[in-house]
Order: structure tokens, then sequence, then C-alpha cells
């Protein structure tokens, strides 16, 4: 699965993926979420117009707010690209952290608690922040 979806992301095939590849996905990604989005909007008969059309995933303006999360995280070396090693070792990283019990298997139970997890941890981080200063 890990060597399919390198090969993906690999777009000029030079055996590594670079910020500009895996932005260019990011990208095609985002642009597929909102082709959906606009056929659900225009079945129910409503428009995605005004400021909330130039938001993307996660309500952030321009697209998905963690972008360059994973590339930074898997990028080990620094040289702003990630070798196939690189994307498989993060990949399995990824595995062994929703793989709670370490039965080799990640079940919808675990990955459910992975996401209630994060989303806690997104709304203290929210809570913990200052409040924006009104003039």
């Amino acid at each position: 699965m890990q060597a399919k979806m390198f090969e993906r992301l690999d777009a000029n095939k030079d055996g590594s993926i670079s910020k500009a590849e895996w932005d260019q996905r990011a990208a095609e990604r985002q642009a597929k979420r909102g082709e959906r989005k606009d056929k659900r909007a225009a079945a129910a008969g409503e428009t995605r117009e005004g400021p909330r059309a130039m938001r993307g995933h996660h309500g952030k303006r321009g697209g998905h707010g963690m972008r360059g999360g994973m590339m930074m995280r898997a990028d080990t070396n620094g040289d702003k690209a990630i070798s196939r090693a690189e994307f498989e070792t993060a990949a399995l990283a990824r595995f062994d952290r929703l793989d709670a019990n370490k039965d080799g298997q990640v079940t919808a139970e675990e990955r459910k608690a992975q996401r209630e997890a994060k989303r806690a941890e997104w709304q203290a981080k929210r809570n913990a922040a200052p409040a924006p200063a009104t003039n």
C-alpha cells in the first residue's frame, strides 16, 4: 500500500517526493473535495459563495491547514524531499501509533479513538490560546 501511495505522490518518478509534489497532490485533493461539496450543495439547492467559499479543510483559508505537517515529520534528513525509505518509515510509524493494542491490525475502533484523542487535543490547544485583542 505504501509503495502505491509513494508512486502516486512521486509525480516526476525521481525516487523522492519534493515539497512541490506534496503540495500539488494536496491541491488536487482539495479541488476534489471542493467539487464534491459543490455537487452536494447543488443537489440541495445551495451555493458556495462569499467568505466561506475561500475556506478549505478545517475552515482554514486557502486549503488544508496541516499540508506540510507530514512532509516535515517524514523528511528526517532535512533535504526538503521524502525518499521512499522516509515515506515507508513514516507510514509504518503512523500505523504503529494507530495500532493501540499492537495486534498488527488497525480497527475502526482504534481509528475512532485516535480521532477523538486528536480532537480533544486540538480543542485543548484552542481553549488554551489567548483570546484575540479587541479594540
